[in-house]
């Protein structure tokens, strides 16, 4: 079941990680080497981090 689609990434998106303090924020990451925090609840993005120069494979959240 697809409860919502967020478009936004250029390229194939390789990771995924929910907020371990806010389940609804989400954060990807993907071959166009940005990482986006998205509000799940709206779908929108809350940020875009630009700084990588090769595509992002692997995320988690700090404590």
């Amino acid at each position: 079941m697809v409860v919502r689609i967020l478009t936004g990434h250029r390229r194939a998106v390789r990771t995924v990680v929910y907020s371990p303090t806010d389940p609804k924020i989400l954060a990807s990451g993907g071959e166009d080497s940005l990482i986006r925090l998205w509000d799940l609840a709206t779908g929108t993005v809350l940020q875009e981090l630009t700084t990588h120069t090769s595509g992002v494979t692997c995320l988690t959240f700090a404590d």
